[in-house]
């Protein structure tokens, strides 16, 4: 029988079950099979960097397993194929299958509007060489493999990336560059699309209204 309503107990439960607290964490060390579920689940693994303890994503997955081998989540998210880096409500960790329902928002994207490489004289230069560069090169590319730009004077409260990293960030919000890899100190690693998304979902395109 249809329900119009439901009571305070069970939205409780629902908003548990969708969260994904509605079982016990797993008896022995949490495998690469359980991380993928829970970022399945939850539908994205919004990226958080600001940290106490370690970088708060980490922690959503803790809370659901427990303790768990950071580089098998590695391992899944930028090793398999499996899931992607986009720009979703905020930089996140999303299945591959959403790499085309995102293309609305590579095709939106703009910088802040206060962002160094907007002020940057000679930036179409410079963001044309940044891409180039990649292209050109066998393998993924760091901001560090980028020749060093001196950006404008910066105000407070602007975030203190390098030239090459704008650079780099530019190019994955607007989808001609991906994210291959994390480094240790959480920098990313960029290269081509085509080297990183299969033709599956890469070239599947849908419109803002899909």
């Amino acid at each position: 029988m249809a329900r119009d309503s439901i009571c305070i107990a069970e939205a409780r439960r629902i908003a548990i079950t969708a969260h994904g607290f509605d079982r016990a964490r797993p008896k022995a060390a949490a495998n690469i099979g359980h991380i993928r579920r829970v970022i399945r689940q939850l539908g994205l693994l919004q990226l958080d960097f600001v940290n106490v303890l370690v970088p708060a994503h980490y922690l959503v997955i803790y809370s659901r397993l427990g303790a768990y081998d950071r580089a098998r989540m590695n391992e899944l998210v930028y090793r398999r194929g499996e899931f992607t880096e986009q720009w979703a409500h905020e930089a996140s960790i999303v299945p591959m299958q959403l790499w085309p329902l995102l293309e609305h928002r590579r095709k939106a994207y703009r910088p802040y509007a206060n962002s160094p490489i907007m002020k940057l004289r000679g930036k179409k230069k410079y963001l044309a060489d940044a891409l180039n560069l990649v292209k050109e090169n066998d393998g993924p590319v760091t901001a560090h493999d980028l020749p060093p730009m001196a950006g404008p004077k910066r105000k407070p409260g602007d975030w203190h990336r390098s030239m090459p990293r704008w650079a780099l960030d530019y190019h994955f919000g607007s989808g001609e560059l991906a994210v291959a890899d994390r480094l240790p100190n959480f920098q990313r690693v960029y290269d081509l699309p085509e080297r990183l998304i299969d033709d599956e979902h890469r070239l599947k395109s849908h419109s803002r209204e899909e």
